[in-house]
């Protein structure tokens, strides 16, 4: 079942020193930080797959869907957010804490996108995993390539990080 989380800070951080195309995480100005809407699917050593939510901006409005690019509409098709697969990020469950959307100062927003993300659940899941097979199959374009995270460099990062954690 999809769900939306606020992942670690410092984890995003170590990430964003792999691959620079991993979006920044941190709080700004009074927000909390960026929600992410997963797992859209998991490894079989229990890695889970999470992308971030993202605003929309002015070029948003006149791209379509694509297999690695999603608008987000409320029920009044109003545009509300944005997810680019390309920036999905390799999670474990001790790096995230699901958003309690009645404590979250973004509780209507978030509501909004979640609904849509629950009525389009396979649709995000197939695009996430079919994006991840073609990554891994290199059959990615030049451009998708160019704005896609290195998925392997992250898994690779993600387990030092968390044994870097054990170590601590």
């Amino acid at each position: 079942m999809i769900k939306f989380v606020r992942i670690s800070n410092q984890y995003i951080e170590e990430l964003r020193k792999v691959d620079n195309r991993v979006q920044s995480n941190s709080p700004v100005n009074g927000k909390d930080l960026k929600p992410f809407v997963g797992a859209l699917f998991q490894l079989d050593d229990g890695i889970q797959y999470f992308v971030p939510l993202s605003s929309p901006k002015a070029k948003h409005y006149k791209m379509k869907n694509t297999s690695s690019f999603q608008k987000v509409y409320n029920k009044k098709k109003k545009l509300r957010a944005v997810i680019n697969f390309n920036n999905m990020v390799p999670v474990v469950q001790s790096l995230y804490v699901n958003i309690n959307f009645k404590k979250d100062i973004q509780r209507f927003l978030l509501q909004e996108e979640y609904e849509f993300c629950r009525r389009n659940e396979s649709l995000l899941q197939n695009k996430a995993k079919s994006l991840y097979k073609r990554y891994l199959e290199h059959k990615l374009s030049e451009e998708e390539l160019a704005r896609t995270c290195d998925f392997k460099k992250l898994e690779e990062a993600l387990i030092q990080y968390l044994s870097d954690q054990d170590k601590e």
